[in-house]
């Protein structure tokens, strides 16, 4: 028959080849208006393997601080124990890749990371408002700076939200005054405690006044550095990806909350007793390249143990001298050095 085998009447039969298959890799649609009009700052949300990493590593030395200064209980504020392990948690969200929401509009809204700046941002004001109390013009400045933190991230959060560039940065101007207000407050505060420890005239007072230094100089710069950030990131004018901004947050977040949180805990809780009270301070009392503690050497009096573990957050077997150490957080009276003491180096 014509019709048979392979070949026929017509030739050489064509075999049907497998059906098309529609491409799968199709763009999707945009979610909203501001994501199909704004296609290039979508794009800087893309996260990458090597910073989703970078935050696990993060999460993890953050976890390690909260559980090291717990373990200092109780000579350690709750606040230095909850900002770490609030760290901990924001960077195990983004870690997971669900530290965002997608708004109606498209708009990538950092949740997490809003959750951790207005938390932890109080929690650092509550021990910087330990230092001193300062007034203006008749107002308590202290609980002025507290409010203005709050307004701050929520004008910042509001800008955020917002798909009107003008409103934007309107309401981003109302939170850079009440960051002006933030910063200005605890200008007036460090200075007036630094101004008191060094109305001491003493070693010790010197050494808690440049403490005090060292607190401003993680505070300032972190605080105004996260205002440049926003600005230049995705939620602000759309400039830098977030694989440029999560490591420079994570640097930030490193000064301001954790190195932070580790020279108030040295210093307030270990060094001061946990009172910022110039008056506390024995009048001989500085510290030593060992201990934190000025020791005069005297062998005719007993060795106050208690004392020094109390200044450093030693324990009384690692102690094996014997001198006056001139300190007390019960405000007992500091043993005066005898004829022939002999101050150690």
């Amino acid at each position: 028959g014509e019709g048979r085998g392979k070949e026929g009447r017509w030739g050489r039969m064509a075999t049907p080849g497998p059906a098309a298959v529609p491409s799968m890799t199709t763009t999707p649609a945009p979610y909203g208006t501001w994501e199909a009009n704004n296609p290039s700052c979508v794009a800087l949300f893309n996260s990458s393997p090597q910073i989703q990493t970078l935050m696990l590593c993060w999460c993890i030395i953050c976890t390690c601080q909260s559980i090291f200064l717990m373990s200092r209980w109780p000579r350690v504020g709750w606040e230095l124990v909850a900002a770490p392990a609030v760290e901990c948690i924001v960077y195990g969200l983004g870690y997971q890749g669900i530290g965002y929401v997608k708004m109606a509009s498209g708009q990538q809204l950092a949740y997490a990371r809003f959750f951790m700046m207005i938390t932890v941002t109080l929690m650092i004001l509550i021990d910087v408002n330990k230092l001193a109390s300062v007034r203006l013009l008749g107002l308590n400045m202290n609980s002025m700076q507290l409010a203005a933190n709050l307004l701050l991230w929520m004008f910042w959060q509001a800008s955020t939200m917002s798909t009107l560039s003008g409103l934007k940065w309107v309401l981003f101007v109302l939170g850079l005054i009440c960051l002006g207000i933030v910063l200005g407050t605890s200008f007036m505060i460090f200075s007036a405690a630094r101004q008191g420890f060094l109305d001491k005239n003493t070693g010790a007072g010197d050494w808690v006044a440049q403490r005090i230094v060292f607190l401003e100089v993680v505070f300032f710069p972190t605080w105004a550095g996260y205002m440049v950030l926003y600005v230049i990131s995705g939620e602000g004018a759309c400039i830098a990806p977030e694989t440029v901004i999560i490591p420079v947050a994570i640097v930030l977040d490193l000064f301001q909350k954790n190195v932070h949180g580790l020279i108030i805990w040295s210093t307030f809780w270990n060094f001061l007793g946990g009172s910022w009270n110039p008056g506390r301070l024995a009048e001989e009392r500085a510290p030593s390249r060992l201990a934190g503690l000025k020791v005069i050497e005297n062998t005719a009096h007993g060795f106050d143990d208690e004392a020094l573990s109390e200044g450093f957050g030693l324990g009384q077997s690692a102690i094996h001298t014997s001198a006056d150490v001139i300190m007390s957080r019960n405000a007992h009276l500091p043993i005066m050095p005898t004829a022939g003491s002999v101050v150690s180096a």
